[in-house]
C-alpha cells in the first residue's frame, strides 16, 4: 500500500511539473508573438513615417534617413523576413538611395517620380509583401538612379 502512495505522489508531480512547464511555453509563445508583433508594427511605422516625411520636407532631411535607416535596421527581424529576403534588400536599397541622395546635396527633383515614390511607400506601408509594389519600388529606384548617373 505503501508502494502505491509513492507512485501516486510521484505521478502527481510529474503531471504538475508538465502543467507547469507547459504553462510556461505558453506564456513565453504569447511574450514571443506580442514582441514580434511589435517589430512588425515599428517597421510598418517606419515606412509611412518616411513617405510623410518625403511628402512635408521639401528636401531630403535627416528625418528621412532616420526612418529609412530604421526600416532597414528592423527589416531583418521582422516576420516578413524569410529566405528570399525582399524585405530587407528593398530596405537597404532604398536607404542606400537616400543617403546617396543626401551624400551629394540632391533631392528628387522630378515630382512625379516622388509622389509615385510616396505612393509606392504607402502601399508597402500596408503590406510589405507586395510583390507588384516591390518591382515597382525597384524599378523606381533604378530609374531614379539614373537620373543622377550614380556609380
Amino acid at each position: 500500500m505503501k508502494k502505491f502512495n509513492i507512485n501516486i505522489i510521484f505521478l502527481i508531480i510529474v503531471l504538475f511539473s508538465s502543467f507547469s512547464f507547459n504553462v510556461y511555453q505558453m506564456n513565453e509563445l504569447k511574450k514571443e508573438g506580442r514582441e514580434q508583433n511589435h517589430i512588425d508594427q515599428e517597421f510598418l511605422s517606419s515606412l509611412r513615417i518616411l513617405k510623410r516625411s518625403l511628402e512635408n520636407d521639401s528636401s531630403l532631411s535627416s528625418h528621412v534617413i532616420r526612418h529609412a535607416t530604421k526600416a532597414e535596421s528592423l527589416s531583418k527581424f521582422t516576420s516578413y523576413y524569410d529566405e528570399t529576403y525582399v524585405v530587407q534588400v528593398y530596405s537597404i536599397v532604398l536607404l542606400d538611395y537616400l543617403l546617396q541622395m543626401t551624400y551629394l546635396n540632391k533631392d528628387i527633383d522630378d515630382i512625379s517620380k516622388k509622389q509615385e515614390l510616396i505612393q509606392v511607400l504607402d502601399e508597402l506601408s500596408k503590406d510589405p509583401l507586395d510583390e507588384q509594389m516591390m518591382s515597382e519600388l525597384q524599378y523606381l529606384l533604378i530609374e531614379l538612379k539614373k537620373d543622377y548617373d550614380f556609380n
